[in-house]
């Protein structure tokens, strides 16, 4: 069954952007069907956004009752506050903030230097399979804002 979910997870999710391309719209474009094959292709995703670390949305993929400001906004803030106790407590760099909530689950992962990965997880998702495929979306994320 492992097998089969990376093998599975390798077709959708190993194609590059084109980052020679350098119009906006495009590589915008690109990032919004990242997020939205990230939603389609694994169970249990329901809502996916890229956020600067300063707390402005990039592209998201978001219900109409999930507004993207809030989300960009919230997730800046829970960046701030984890990383004031990572410092405080000396565990290294954040990489990944997760939150357990009674009906959803949240998680944030950095996408290179100045971006954050925020997903909305069922409470029923494979965190496993979810945060595989959200670092392979990291890492195009970060190849796009070098």
């Amino acid at each position: 069954m492992k097998k089969e979910l990376i093998m599975e997870y390798n077709k959708k999710f190993d194609k590059d952007i084109d980052t020679e391309k350098l119009d906006s719209e495009f590589i915008l474009a690109s990032l919004k069907a990242l997020l939205k094959e990230l939603i389609r292709g694994v169970p249990g995703v329901r809502a996916a956004a890229i956020v600067s670390i300063e707390g402005l949305p990039v592209i998201s993929a978001l219900p109409e009752n999930i507004k993207e400001d809030i989300v960009a906004e919230t997730t800046s803030m829970l960046l701030s506050l984890a990383e004031r106790a990572i410092n405080a407590m000396n565990v290294g760099d954040l990489e990944q903030l997760n939150i357990q909530g009674s009906i959803s689950n949240l998680t944030v992962l950095t996408a290179g230097e100045k971006n954050v990965l925020t997903v909305l997880t069922e409470k029923s998702a494979n965190l496993g399979y979810v945060y595989m495929a959200c670092e392979k979306i990291c890492e195009k994320i970060a190849q796009v804002f070098k």
